[in-house]
């Protein structure tokens, strides 16, 4: 067995999302290390091509210091492919963390944010948050929001409807307030 770093620290920092398209290509989206990495196979062994070598990934999307609810961290867990129409149109949820400085990782405000791609996920349009949680507090006093979500497709009446799991971390009174 071959050893492989991918330099990519933390990794990944939940399951592995992948899309499978018609053509028999596999994109797999790994988080870790504030970034979300995209990778492109024409096999459906994922990461690595027929004879075990991996394939090259590019970074898709990053933190971004100019938007609050991202500047610490954001990273995609879930992509959806819904559209029946257009298979190269693509959503993705995303754990987003805003911190109050880049090392206080332990105190951040966590939202769900959603993505849209057109390209099947080389770029992504930033649809913004979407979960905040129950009560978040300004980052630097505790780990608030809504978190480290999963989502998954489900079909109804002939729509498809994405279902998010999250994690609330919400103060105990505020827990205790609503077990009542």
């Amino acid at each position: 067995e071959t050893e492989i770093n991918l330099e990519i620290p933390f990794s990944p920092d939940g399951h592995i999302p992948y899309v499978d398209f018609d053509n028999g290509e596999r994109v797999s989206f790994l988080s870790g290390s504030n970034s979300t990495y995209r990778f492109s196979s024409r096999t459906s062994d994922g990461l690595f091509t027929n004879n075990g070598v991996l394939v090259k990934g590019e970074a898709t999307i990053s933190p971004d210091r100019n938007v609050a609810y991202k500047n610490g961290y954001s990273a995609i867990t879930s992509v959806l492919k819904i559209d029946d129409i257009n298979e190269n149109h693509l959503f993705a949820i995303t754990h987003n963390e805003q911190r109050k400085s880049p090392e206080e990782s332990d105190t951040f405000t966590a939202t769900i944010g959603l993505l849209e791609s057109f390209d099947r996920g080389k770029s992504w349009k930033d649809n913004g948050v979407i979960i905040q949680g129950q009560d978040p507090v300004e980052p630097g006093k505790r780990v608030s929001g809504a978190g480290q979500p999963c989502a998954i497709v489900r079909s109804e009446g002939g729509r498809k409807y994405a279902q998010i799991y999250y994690i609330d971390w919400a103060s105990g009174d505020k827990i205790k307030a609503s077990d009542q």
